[in-house]
């Protein structure tokens, strides 16, 4: 099984051989349907027996680009979900609008984990998505992403500069550069630690998983749990649900059930 995670910066490709995610690829989110093509045939030769592709997108050009390119190169249709395909209900005023890899995350998060449950996913944007003791979607936060935070404060001040964000050993910087660092990790974990905490306050207590690019980073005692992939987990689970409901379904026609 492939599974595909389309989002705005970045397109994270998982292949599972059984229940072993054998090989993680990621690409950066490129409009050039050429680009994605010759990682697909690279994927097409050593992994030939690829049967079943399963995509959660959040950008909807490229839903297109990757059903041509996967249809002329494994000859099979792509699953791209909707918020319908994943077996979650979804207690927000619009479902349809929930980001799906959101909805993916909170699926993973219920049958992998100990609901009630806050999911933060370090991506473009920081997420927080709650998933209640039931497997529903209760709804979220959405806070700026750490790289969106980081780069803001060099692209709107004129003397400061870009840094690499690290994990800082004090908290009285004696550079620039340090105190830069030591402002942007710890302001991102006073946002997290705030919006958590108040998210308990509401709904009560939760396991807080943390996933996503930073998860690994940045660390907050809010965070009982690190899963930097989740969203393959999450993919996995439904792609699996989906093989079986097509077996089933092959198995009707040829028992001919009604």
């Amino acid at each position: 099984m492939l599974v595909i995670d389309i989002g705005n910066t970045t397109v994270a490709l998982g292949i599972w051989k059984g229940k072993v995610l054998f090989k993680k690829i990621i690409l950066p989110s490129k409009k050039e349907e050429d680009f994605y093509l010759r990682h697909m045939m690279s994927l097409k030769r050593n992994f030939p027996e690829i049967s079943l592709l399963v995509i959660s997108s959040v950008v909807p050009f490229l839903n297109q680009v990757f059903k041509k390119v996967v249809e002329r190169v494994f000859n099979i249709k792509p699953v791209i979900l909707k918020w319908k395909d994943i077996d979650i209900k979804v207690l927000t005023q619009s479902p349809q609008k929930v980001g799906i890899d959101r909805l993916v995350n909170a699926y993973g998060a219920y049958k992998l984990y100990t609901p009630p449950a806050i999911v933060i996913d370090f991506g473009t944007a920081t997420t927080f998505d709650v998933v209640t003791e039931k497997g529903e979607y209760q709804g979220g936060v959405i806070a700026p992403g750490v790289d969106i935070s980081r780069k803001a404060l060099f692209e709107k001040a004129e003397q400061l500069f870009p840094v690499k964000l690290i994990r800082p050993k004090g908290t009285v910087g004696k550079t620039t550069k340090q105190a830069l660092q030591i402002g942007i990790y710890y302001s991102i974990i006073g946002g997290i630690n705030e919006i958590v905490n108040r998210i308990k306050r509401e709904v009560g207590q939760c396991e807080v998983i943390a996933t996503g690019g930073y998860c690994e980073l940045i660390r907050s005692k809010v965070i009982d749990k690190v899963d930097r992939d989740l969203i393959f987990k999450g993919l996995y689970l439904i792609g699996k649900k989906i093989r079986n409901k097509k077996n089933f379904q092959k198995n009707k026609k040829k028992l001919n059930i009604s």
